[in-house]
């Protein structure tokens, strides 16, 4: 049975099954070759068609591996051919049929022998014309011939005599492909012209040719019963490695050199020829290669050759006309040993020609894995290339088809399938997480190199680890679907029907896997006398693929008749029940149950310690499903207590599967949602990638699962503000969901959302629309809502908002929190837009009993709703209804067991505006005392009395009672500031902050009449100031201004003159000489100039004195810019002309939300006229 948290916890997504096992648009590779003068055309008829027979293999036809096939487990789940279909039309031969034979046949097919095996008569035009084409190729460029050394040498002996005649024998059956290339090349044939545009230098060779010569395989009847006599004839055996046939590293010949060592190669006219070109002409022994074996050396040959012989079995192909290329046999070993004894390094860019044309050439590739669990395939550099060539090239008709012998492959099946128990699932994850072609070896490290920097050029090692993944998925659901076809009526199989649904379950295929398990529940109802123990498991697991899809109602009902049968039978503390019992929990929270989905999960975690223990990965399950029910709690506590259980579980899973199971990648999912609501964006970021490097590397690229992960990735991004980022994310997975014809509503809701964020409102509606064409989810409706209300579109906005209101109630409980939620936005739509006071006094109140009924009088979500009312009240200038809900915020914040996040804002802000209204309505007093109740607020969220945050509060406060003419308590806020900020590190508060804090303090001296010190804070400032910002910054001009009053009204005439020029230079500089701020400024200065009786060479000479420069005082008197001074002056002018935030120079910036006049004493905000006559500028606003 299933363990639980696989069909309960977290499902996977519906996905189509098995994709691409049949290839209905192929076609049989045909082995022809051209008749003998005296082979009639009735032999060549009969010849195809004992290839298209497919009749079973000759016992002599088998490896000495496979003569016990027939009592193999697998035996009886016959394989039918799905490699090739035969098609009449592929019969009718024309020269355009003949372009496309490169996509249809691994083998060409000559004209004159189909067209007589066919019994079809060319006239004489097509006669001529094909003739033609043969001809052409007598061409220089174009002809495949045997070296000229070779045929002119009359000193050869007999045995290169006969080797001329078989390679020229062999070439004659090779003529068709020649022809096809010639067409192609005519015809500028498009996968060849798109293979030159994509490859590059490093990638693969443009100009390759493919050599027919080099292109000959062995049969693979001839390595059944040829090659390996010889092998045993040299006194080894069947588990003998290739470089123990062959030991390049002796001179004496083994068994590969010995058969071609007195022929002449056919490719360099040199004695010793490949073991390929010994054979002769005999079509049983040598043809035109059909396949490319990719293996290790490392493979015993006895392996090599059954895994050959049960493909042929497997695909009922001839293995007398089934021709393999294989380096060993294929490549010239005299020529290697030769290369090694002399040093001659052969270039890896010929090597890599080499390989690719051999993929090309024969256009499919037979991957050789053993063991299936851990391939030593996958450990070799040059195994890795060929399977990155064919994968990289599968658009230009080239195929992998995963191979291995019939003892791995049955030991595949009983691990996956074939055994009582799931845990084979877990061994295949393990096997595809192990593939890393990163860790591949090569007996040459520059081959490795080379060859890894082409594969990270060409897509990166990653993408074909999951290449090589999807094939061995593919052909493992291939095979697993066979044995499902040959005992589907079976009911001894039912218990390996159920790991077949199980395996397809847990990959996705949820329709495959759904059928399986309701076709185990027929076998087992069948029989005459059913056990109820096996149906009420049959059930459960139908139950299983029903709630995976969504379909909770349904799957409850399966799960209660399966839990009650399962008490009766094997009672409570049995593993089984309490899988049962989880998963019903997972069920019930989906419903939005959440006390009872806790309350199963509970009672399956109590078994389950009792018989399994802590350290099990049932147990693990069991954590991480009370997880999912905890995190859809409210409160802070639900949330820590969800991520505490998703750690305990991922502990043990981590344990029990490996970091990189989806079991495990299901923890980490959890983690990066709770991190994700709790702000903490980077460890959910980290958590998230994770799930989906696993999800890439077990499920593919290609898969749902995939894309869930993209999508909760994007959600994540979303966060971080990466709304291009996010938007990537699901359109990535929006191309999955579409390809596999699986759901696209929440991936399009996703999409929306990311546009409506962007400002993109039209294009979100049209995404947001398209998703909510399925039943949409409740968010969906509650964000088709948000849309319309940010677009003035109130009434649609409405519509929207009580659809989701409806969803919810007809789904979740009477007075659930989340139907609370909707209540409060309709409140603000109906009063703040729509003006249906009633309706949303209705709906405030609704939600108001609804957080009560479930909270409690003191809940975040209470103080949230009282500030939107208020802040609503406000802006209808109901200030006296407004300041009733303001304080009610307050009063519930106070009452908060735990002050949190959630309302911290809110109970500031309703602080801040029950001190402005009742300012307001001249209650100074009762202001006074909730300015005091704004600190109090943010001491008790922030422990600590130096607290950054409590530093700014009492800035904060001490500019509001500024503004408001209570000039003492703004000091003592100001001062606390100031202590705090003493206390702290370096870099915890800005300096401008300090400065800001220094000059208000001086605003609030002026106003209380002490100008000496009023003037000492202003210096004060503008020191940090100069420290800090650059010359002739726009607030050092507003500084100086303020210091040039306060010399003037204390008769400091050297600080006067000097503050009084810089602030004119500084102004002229931002504002322009004829903005009406600048020209203050001047008559200020004039003014202070006649009055003072002070001639202009005094006053430059007293200027210079106490440090202004000539050219300030020039560019200060006249409209000259200092741009053409000396380049010391120069400094800085370039940043004055960007602005900055810092600091505001406009008094009546104060404070955006506050309206209101100051009353009673004289405000900041005026001028102070002092004993000089000159004006004192008001309160300095905090900017940043």
């Amino acid at each position: 049975m299933e363990p639980p948290g696989s069909y309960g916890s977290s499902p996977p997504s519906k996905e189509t099954y098995l994709r691409d096992d049949d290839d209905d648009d192929a076609s049989v590779e045909l082995a022809v070759r051209r008749p003998d003068a005296e082979t009639s055309q009735d032999d060549s008829r009969r010849r195809i068609a004992s290839l298209l027979e497919a009749k079973p293999l000759a016992a002599e036809d088998r490896g000495e591996g496979l003569q016990d096939i027939e009592s193999a487990p697998l035996e009886t789940f016959k394989q039918p051919v799905v490699q090739r279909s035969i098609d009449p039309d592929d019969f009718e031969i024309t020269p355009e049929k003949l372009a496309q034979e490169r996509e249809s046949s691994a083998i060409d097919i000559d004209v004159d022998d189909l067209a007589a095996s066919a019994g079809l008569d060319l006239d004489v035009d097509e006669w001529a014309t094909a003739l033609s084409l043969v001809d052409d190729y007598k061409d220089p460029e174009e002809a495949v011939e045997v070296p000229a050394s070779v045929l002119k040498d009359d000193n050869k002996n007999e045995a290169a005599s006969e080797t001329e005649g078989a390679v020229e024998a062999v070439m004659e059956n090779m003529l068709s492909d020649n022809l096809r290339r010639h067409l192609q090349q005519k015809k500028g044939h498009p996968e060849k012209e798109d293979s030159k545009e994509e490859n590059n230098d490093i990638m693969f060779p443009t100009d390759y040719e493919i050599d027919p010569v080099g292109l000959l395989g062995v049969s693979v009847h001839h390595l059944v019963h040829g090659l390996l006599s010889e092998v045993e004839e040299a006194g080894l055996t069947r588990d003998a490695k290739k470089y123990e046939m062959e030991d390049l590293r002796q001179e004496e010949h083994g068994v590969i050199r010995r058969k071609g060592a007195s022929v002449v190669c056919p490719m360099d006219g040199e004695l010793g020829a490949a073991y390929v070109h010994s054979l002769g002409d005999d079509p049983d022994k040598v043809g035109p290669a059909l396949f490319m074996l990719s293996y290790t050396w490392g493979y015993a040959i006895g392996s090599v050759v059954d895994t050959l012989s049960y493909f042929c079995q497997e695909q009922q192909l001839d293995p007398k006309r089934t021709y393999i290329w294989i380096c060993c046999l294929c490549n010239n070993q005299h020529r290697v040993y030769s290369n090694n004894k002399s040093g001659k390094e052969v270039p890896f860019e010929d090597f890599r020609d080499i390989f690719f044309g051999r993929v090309m050439g024969t256009g499919h590739i037979l991957a050789m894995m053993s063991p299936w669990n851990e391939p030593s395939y996958l450990s070799r550099i040059w195994c890795i290339f060929e399977m990155y060539v064919a994968c990289s090239n599968q658009q230009s008709g080239v195929e992998v088809t995963i191979v291995m012998p019939i003892t791995e492959k049955v030991a595949m099946l009983n691990a996956l399938v074939l055994t009582g128990d799931t845990g084979g699932v877990d061994k295949l994850y393990q096997a595809l997480s192990n593939t890393s072609v990163e860790k591949a070896q090569a007996t040459q490290e520059e081959d490795r190199h080379r060859i890894l920097q082409l594969v990270r050029a060409g897509g990166g090692t990653r993408a074909l680890d999951i290449s090589v993944n999807e094939h061995m998925r593919k052909w493992i659901k291939t095979t697993a679907l066979h044995l499902v076809a040959e005992n589907e009526d079976n009911p001894a199989a039912a218990a390996t029907i159920t790991n077949i649904a199980y395996l397809f379950f847990r990959q996705g295929d949820l329709d495959v896997a759904l059928r399986l398990h309701q076709k185990t529940l027929e076998l087992y109802q069948s029989v005459p006398e059913p056990d109820d123990y096996q149906i009420a498991l049959a059930r459960f697991n139908v139950a299983s693929v029903l709630d995976a899809q969504g379909k909770e109602d349904v799957a409850f009902e399966q799960y209660t008749k399966a839990l009650g049968t399962l008490l009766q039978t094997v009672g409570e503390n049995h593993e089984n029940t309490a899988i049962c019992y989880s998963n019903m929990g997972v069920c019930l929270n989906g419903q939005g149950k959440i006390d009872a989905a806790l309350e199963h999960h509970r009672k399956s975690l109590a078994i389950n310690l009792i018989i399994k223990g802590e350290n099990n990965q049932y147990t693990a399950a069991c954590r991480y499903n009370i997880g999912l029910a905890l995190e859809r709690g409210d409160g802070d506590y639900d949330k820590s207590q969800a991520l505490e259980e998703y750690k305990k579980s991922l502990r043990v899973r981590e344990a029990c599967l490996g970091e990189r199971h989806p079991d495990t990648a299901e923890c980490y999912n959890a983690i990066a949602r709770i991190c994700l609501k709790r702000h903490d964006l980077d460890a959910a970021l980290e958590n998230q990638q994770k799930v989906v490097d696993i999800h890439e590397t077990i499920y593919g690229l290609n898969s749902v699962e995939t894309a869930s992960a993209y999508d909760s990735l994007g959600e994540i991004l979303l966060q971080r503000k990466d709304l291009e980022g996010a938007l990537e994310k699901h359109q990535q997975s929006l191309s999955i969901r579409e390809a596999n014809g699986a759901s696209i509503g929440f991936t399009c809701d996703k999409i929306g959302t990311v546009l409506m964020l962007k400002g993109d409102y039209d294009q979100a509606l049209e995404w947001l629309e398209k998703a909510a064409a399925a039943a949409p989810p409740t968010g969906l409706l509650k964000r088709l809502g948000f849309i319309y209300q940010q677009k003035g579109d109130y009434d649609k906005a409405a519509e929207y908002y009580l659809a989701c209101l409806g969803r919810l109630e007809a789904t979740l409980q009477a007075g659930h929190p989340d139907l609370a939620r909707i209540h409060a936005i309709l409140m603000q739509v109906y009063l703040s837009h729509l003006n249906k006071t009633d309706l949303a006094i209705d709906h405030m109140t609704k939600a108001r009993r609804m957080f009560q009924s479930a909270y409690g009088e003191a809940h975040s979500e209470l103080v949230n709703l009282s500030f939107a009312v208020a802040l609503l009240l406000k802006q209808k200038n109901d200030n006296d209804a407004a300041v009733k809900y303001f304080a009610d915020a307050v009063s519930v914040y106070e009452k908060l067991p735990t002050k949190d996040n959630k309302s911290f804002d809110q109970a500031i802000r309703s602080s801040q505006e029950l001190a402005s209204l009742l300012f307001q309505a001249g209650d100074a007093e009762e202001a006074t005392k909730h300015c005091k109740k704004w600190l109090e607020i943010v001491r008790s969220r922030f422990v600590e009395p130096t607290n950054v945050q409590v530093a700014k509060c009492h800035l904060e406060q001490g500019r509001f009672f500024l503004i408001r003419g209570l000039y003492q308590s703004a000091l003592v806020s100001f001062r606390e500031y100031l202590v705090i900020y003493e206390s702290l590190p370096g870099g915890a508060l800005s300096p401008l902050e300090m400065a800001q804090c220094f000059y208000n303090s001086g605003v609030a001296l002026q106003n209380m009449g002490n100008l000496a010190v009023a003037l000492q804070f202003t210096k004060q400032c503008l020191a940090v100031e100069e420290a800090a910002l650059e010359n002739y910054h726009q607030s050092l001009g507003q500084t100086h201004r303020t210091i040039f009053k306060l010399a003037k009204a204390l008769d400091e005439e050297a600080l006067a003159i000097r503050s009084g020029i810089k602030a004119l230079v500084i102004h002229k500089m931002h504002y322009g000489e004829d903005h009406s701020t600048t020209d203050e400024v001047s008559q200020e200065f004039q003014s202070y100039l006649q009055e003072s009786g002070m001639s202009v060479v005094d006053m430059i000479t007293k200027a210079v004195i106490v440090g202004v420069s000539l050219d300030e005082i020039q560019f200060a008197l006249t409209s000259r810019s200092l741009e053409s001074q000396d380049d010391e002056q120069n400094t800085g002018t370039q940043s004055l002309e960007s602005q900055d935030d810092e600091q505001s120079t406009d008094t009546q910036n104060l404070e955006s939300q506050d309206d209101e006049q100051s009353t009673g004493t004289q405000g900041a905000g005026e001028s102070v006229e002092s004993e000089g006559g000159g004006q004192i500028s008001g309160v300095q606003d905090n900017g940043e």
